[in-house]
């Protein structure tokens, strides 16, 4: 189980690296993170799962995959059971990510199946949500985050970690302020007892500002993730 008390910040590194590159961030945050007081996972792309998980397995650190069959087994080529990632060392899974949803039309009858697949075989989903700008201007935001929590399903879940992403800030560089944030973050927190997180553009630069966000238990960091030392700088803004 998650502690409750316990801050998590993950490391999306999406379809980025080598073998050199992601070995080299996995030990640097292995060293890091000695004596860590947040929880920390790193989730490569598949291909590198077994590499990483060399490195952290004997380390606080944690391993997650970005994505997971919504099958349990079978004849499906190309795709990666959620037995297999726990046979590898994984502990989480993202599920149900902007990108996810956007390239590979995956909705929310899929996502459900994924997320009960994950909890059987032993992982904490990661749920991410989110609006897309037209949401957010016409004022339905809330309504469209609150469908996309109930379909997936994990409310049912004891441990479980949901990821506000607005869409619009996604990679883009322009961030949510402060009071939008909370204000979904709150609206989470009143639905669920999972954990709750903030991604979309997270940076050294902005982290501290969100970290102070009251209810908001870390965050989900994609580009920064793949800098060492910004990484480290929002792991340290994180802990306060």
């Amino acid at each position: 189980m998650v502690s409750m008390h316990k801050k998590i910040l993950i490391a999306n590194w999406k379809m980025n690296g080598n073998s050199e590159s992601l070995k080299s961030l996995a030990e640097y945050y292995v060293n890091m993170l000695t004596g860590q007081q947040a929880e920390v996972v790193l989730c490569p792309a598949h291909p590198y799962l077994s590499l990483v998980n060399n490195i952290t397995k004997n380390s606080p650190v944690k391993l997650g995959a970005q994505n997971i069959a919504s099958f349990p087994k079978g004849s499906y080529t190309g795709e990666v059971s959620g037995e297999m990632l726990t046979d590898i060392g994984c502990k989480y899974v993202i599920i149900g990510h902007y990108e996810r949803r956007k390239f590979f039309n995956e909705r929310g009858e899929e996502i459900a199946r994924k997320i009960d697949l994950a909890v059987q075989s032993n992982l904490i989903p990661i749920l991410c949500v989110g609006e897309k700008l037209n949401k957010r201007k016409e004022g339905t935001y809330l309504s469209f985050i609150k469908e996309q929590i109930e379909n997936s399903q994990i409310l049912y879940q004891k441990n479980a970690v949901i990821a506000y992403e607005p869409v619009w800030s996604i990679g883009t560089g322009v961030i949510p302020t402060v009071e939008e944030i909370a204000e979904v973050v709150d609206m989470i927190t009143t639905m669920s007892k999972a954990k709750v997180l903030y991604g979309g553009s997270v940076s050294a630069d902005n982290s501290c500002l969100i970290s102070d966000i009251a209810n908001l238990d870390g965050f989900l960091v994609g580009a920064a993730s793949l800098k060492a030392e910004e990484f480290h700088a929002i792991y340290k803004s994180l802990l306060g």
